[in-house]
């Protein structure tokens, strides 16, 4: 369910429903037979109706979902990052005042939302650091100044 409304798919899927039950739709997205995230972002910057009842669902299932993560790990911060949270992280404050209405009062108070600082990289730095870290417990003595190469555990002496 949150994929299907919070996901950069999902709300473009969302939005080409919402404009298929609009006969009568004249703005700037009528010309779209396949819109994208991005097109619903730039819709909303220009005060697109749609775009903006399609993103203000988003930003409930955003705002559960964080309150949800929020009631059960306590946390200081919810980093907020990936493709979709490129453009909106100008909700961040909206996402929060979401959650405050589903999470438990004292963690909410007590955690920031804060967008991912690699921006929609995030993902990909993160894949990258778990499959350095994979590679490190393969081969524990691939150290920086290690002569040991990933198969001279195997070598018999």
């Amino acid at each position: 369910c949150f994929e299907t409304h919070a996901s950069g798919e999902g709300l473009a899927k969302r939005l080409a429903a919402a404009l298929a039950s609009r006969s009568k739709y004249i703005g700037p997205l009528a010309d779209k037979p396949n819109p994208t995230a991005h097109d619903l972002f730039a819709a909303y910057e220009t005060g697109d109706e749609i775009a903006r009842e399609v993103l203000a669902e988003a930003i409930e299932f955003w705002g559960m979902a964080a309150a949800n993560l929020v009631s059960l790990f306590n946390p200081q911060k919810i980093i907020l990052g990936g493709g979709v949270f490129g453009p909106a992280t100008q909700f961040i404050d909206t996402i929060y005042e979401e959650a405050r209405r589903w999470a438990q009062p004292i963690a909410i108070q007590r955690v920031s939302f804060e967008p991912a600082q690699l921006g929609p990289d995030a993902g990909l730095y993160g894949a990258g650091f778990l499959a350095l870290e994979s590679q490190h417990q393969l081969y524990p003595d691939r150290r920086e100044g290690s002569k040991a190469t990933p198969d001279s555990s195997l070598r018999a002496e």
